[in-house]
């Protein structure tokens, strides 16, 4: 599913917008990429800083590892 939104998005960005309003389409933008931005934010400076603060240092690297692969 991660694979095909890209294209999705790209195959409806491509074609015509006359299903959606310009302001429609603007707002949703912006919506999408507040709620991305954000979430970004949130979980590096208040779930990333939580997390090394509270946890043991093992396991933080353990969760670490998996949330950033090499």
């Amino acid at each position: 599913m991660r694979t095909l939104a890209p294209f999705a998005v790209v195959a409806v960005a491509a074609s015509s917008s006359a299903w959606a309003p310009s302001n429609a389409a603007a707002f949703v933008h912006i919506g999408a990429y507040g709620l991305w931005f954000g979430s970004n934010i949130f979980n590096t400076f208040f779930v990333g800083l939580t997390m090394f603060k509270n946890m043991p240092r093992q396991m933080f690297g353990r969760v670490q590892s998996v949330l950033f692969p090499k």
